[in-house]
């Protein structure tokens, strides 16, 4: 009994590991915001723009930040917000360069970052 018990605790254990979890998928989030600067213009949490121009954008849903990123980073939406994006990241940039922006994956994480705050 007590070889089964310690087997099943170690099982448990190995599994643990092996599974990513929803903090360490939160820190990711984070640090994406926090390396492609978004929290220069939209505050540490997403929550305190520096302007009245900039929106709020943590806690908001999910979908609803991936997708708006998503536009305006491709350049689909019109107006102010692909200006000032315009300024900080190029569509034809290559991973070589020092203004590309996120890939899917980084801005899946950051959505899912910022739909926490």
């Amino acid at each position: 009994m007590y070889k089964t018990i310690i087997s099943c605790v170690a099982t448990v254990t190995v599994l643990g590991m092996l599974i990513p979890s929803s903090n360490s998928l939160a820190d990711e989030g984070e640090k994406k915001y926090l390396s492609f600067l978004c929290d220069n213009c939209h505050g540490k949490d997403g929550k305190s723009p520096k302007s009245d121009i900039i929106p709020v954008i943590g806690g908001k849903g999910y979908d609803f930040i991936r997708k708006e990123a998503a536009d305006i980073l491709s350049g689909e939406r019109k107006g102010r917000a692909v200006v000032m994006h315009a300024k900080y990241y190029s569509t034809q940039a290559t991973s070589e360069s020092c203004d590309i922006g996120p890939s899917a994956t980084e801005l899946d994480s950051i959505a899912k970052w910022l739909s926490t705050r």
